[in-house]
């Protein structure tokens, strides 16, 4: 069985390839990611707040409201949000 990126058990999740070809810019492309992931979320959904923490060592969460946590994990140039 293979590692691959994590998501909590029972997660609706999406997945992005974080690869835009330059590998010197991955983290450039992580934050836009994080940042384009809070914007359309809060838009979408006004009760979000922001949030910083994780749930366990690998799943970072970035929105909280009382119905769920959004969140983003990242494994070799695939994200799970």
């Amino acid at each position: 069985m293979g590692r691959s990126v994590s998501y909590p058990t029972g997660s609706v999740v999406a997945f992005r390839l974080l690869d835009d070809g330059e590998e010197d810019d991955t983290d450039w492309a992580y934050e836009c990611l994080v940042e384009e992931v809070i914007d359309t979320a809060k838009a979408t959904f006004p009760s979000f707040e922001r949030f910083d923490g994780w749930r366990g060592r690998e799943d970072r969460i970035l929105l909280r409201n009382a119905f769920a946590d959004c969140g983003i994990s990242t494994y070799c140039g695939l994200a799970a949000i």
